[in-house]
């Protein structure tokens, strides 16, 4: 049987923690990680899954040689854990950010991901960095073309064309010197002029690469909205571009259209 998307990426994490495993005396962790790292999953000793972590417990971190894989599906739903909660955690190091090659959206709605964490000093900040919005424009050094017409909605906006892709801005500047990884956010007001559902999309992926390494998108709809795109420390060396892709030419309009890179270095 040929594995789905989600075993494909639950496999891809079972095997970085094989691969790093023997760094910690025991790992919390998502049920089918245990089976794609090697680890025997009934020696406690070794590895166990989490179901709820004491959120009121200000102390509650794992041991000290711990490793506490946490994943959008697992640790939020039947691990009762939220993310905020561990990214908030003064004694947790975060190690490392995990994400499948395709956005997928698993129960709650959340992106499907992986994080990896440790007890530690983390010492992790944001690097804020504005790629254009309607009163900044993309820097000439960044690749890039916008199919507009004029617009009714006045200059806060910004009036594609009916094409296919109206708008791509290439060469990302998403690598730093400690990278953790970063974030591509996106936000706006949208509205179509024409057509219904699901076919406009706002993208991010890799491009000139020999093997697709990254595609994340969103789908637009008629009004406000924040999409963030999370490219982890081992991928963003890529090309990375963002693009608007109207598949049956509807034509579109996004009012305070605005792109920023955070990352988070450390």
């Amino acid at each position: 049987m040929v594995p789905n998307d989600y075993e494909i990426f639950v496999q891809r994490v079972g095997v970085e923690v094989g691969r790093i495993k023997g760094g910690y005396d025991r790992v919390l962790y998502h049920p089918a990680v245990a089976y794609y790292a090697d680890i025997y999953p009934f020696d406690t000793g070794k590895a166990m899954q989490i179901f709820s972590l004491d959120t009121t417990r200000t102390d509650a971190v794992p041991g000290a040689k711990e490793l506490l894989v946490w994943d959008s599906h697992f640790g939020p739903n039947e691990g009762g854990t939220p993310l905020q909660w561990l990214r908030d955690r003064p004694g947790l190091r975060l190690e490392e950010v995990m994400v499948p090659q395709d956005r997928m959206e698993v129960l709650g709605g959340l992106p499907f991901e992986a994080w990896f964490f440790r007890r530690g000093t983390d010492g992790r900040h944001e690097q804020r960095e504005l790629i254009f919005d309607t009163d900044t424009p993309i820097a000439m050094n960044m690749e890039h073309h916008a199919d507009t017409i004029p617009c009714a909605e006045g200059g806060k906006a910004w009036c594609f064309n009916a094409e296919e892709f109206p708008l791509e801005v290439k060469q990302l500047p998403l690598l730093t010197p400690g990278l953790v990884y970063t974030e591509v956010v996106v936000s706006g007001t949208f509205k179509r002029r024409n057509g219904s559902g699901d076919d406009i999309k706002m993208i991010v992926s890799a491009y000139d690469t020999p093997e697709k390494a990254g595609y994340w998108w969103q789908p637009l709809y008629d009004g406000p909205f924040i999409f963030t795109y999370r490219v982890p420390a081992a991928v963003a060396g890529l090309k990375y571009k963002l693009y608007l892709w109207d598949i049956n030419r509807n034509g579109c309009s996004i009012v305070d259209l605005r792109v920023e890179i955070n990352r988070v270095v450390r």
